[in-house]
């Protein structure tokens, strides 16, 4: 009975390491925008996810952001990669990311600074910008 246990904690332990996809997008944010207590200006970046690390470069490769992010899922798949935003205001927050045609996305938690926005400002619909498959 123990074995049994044993190989199907296992199979299980495969099955969630096989699922743990490594994500890389680019996308052209025309906002400044906060990632984690990190905000970053306007302009391209590489969003990779790897090993537990959700990791935003600019364009130039410098990293603005190393943000540990929880694993998502929405039965109906993105037909194309994206970076949701919540919009408070004037001011942009990273919340999810999703590459295309996949029921697995990343969400990332809310900050300190994008919860005091929320109690000051009325929160506006969310804001999607279209990334690229790397």
């Amino acid at each position: 009975m123990k074995q049994w246990m044993l190989i199907g904690l296992l199979a299980t332990a495969a099955t969630l390491t096989a699922q743990e996809r490594e994500l890389h997008l680019k996308a052209d944010i025309p906002f400044e925008f906060q990632a984690g207590p990190t905000t970053s200006p306007a302009g391209t970046y590489d969003v990779k996810y790897r090993q537990g690390w959700l990791v935003l470069q600019d364009a130039k490769g410098g990293v603005h952001s190393y943000l540990i992010s929880d694993a998502i899922a929405n039965e109906q798949r993105p037909r194309s990669a994206t970076l949701v935003f919540a919009h408070y205001g004037d001011r942009y927050f990273l919340r999810e990311v999703w590459p295309s045609d996949s029921p697995e996305g990343r969400q990332l938690p809310a900050t300190k600074a994008e919860i005091a926005a929320a109690r000051t400002v009325r929160p506006e619909a969310s804001t999607t910008i279209v990334a690229r498959n790397r």
